[in-house]
């Protein structure tokens, strides 16, 4: 079974229920609590090569440019992996599922 198998199998059951009470002890939480976002001058060209290098790895350039200071402050996450779970995900699901809680 291929990872997008995988999410593909987790997301139908999740649907069907996802209106099932908690465990006992867990408590739900926001994804991305805590995360903060960064907001960056580029030139035109310095936007450019990203964006061209991003399309060229299959990653939105947001996420190009993370996985790059992800990988300049030394991440230990394997490359590409969070990123291809990510698109396997976005791939999978209803996009109103990937849509921010209001």
């Amino acid at each position: 079974m291929n990872i997008e198998e995988i999410i593909a199998t987790e997301a139908e059951y999740s649907e069907q229920h996802r209106h099932d009470p908690l465990p006992e002890g867990v408590s739900p939480s926001r994804t991305g609590a805590g995360a903060t976002v960064l907001s960056v001058r580029l030139t035109k060209n310095q936007y450019s090569e990203l964006r061209d290098r991003a399309i060229h790895e299959g990653l939105p350039t947001s996420t190009f440019a993370k996985t790059l200071i992800l990988s300049g402050l030394g991440d230990k996450t394997e490359p590409g992996v969070v990123e291809a779970v990510e698109q396997a995900i976005r791939h999978i699901l209803k996009p109103e599922l990937l849509a921010a809680p209001a």
